[in-house]
């Protein structure tokens, strides 16, 4: 399954993001709200 980092500042899409993209077949690790957020993340689900 690949794995996928949602980076999105509107949660209300973030979450339909989500939503699509797990029954797309995407294992979602995460959500972040900043492209800063999401570099720190990213380093932490490595």
């Amino acid at each position: 399954m690949k794995k996928i980092l949602v980076v999105e500042d509107e949660s209300i899409i973030a979450m339909e993001l989500e939503k699509h993209l797990t029954e797309m077949g995407y294992d979602v690790v995460g959500r972040a709200s900043s492209g800063v957020e999401a570099i720190e993340k990213s380093f932490v689900l490595i």
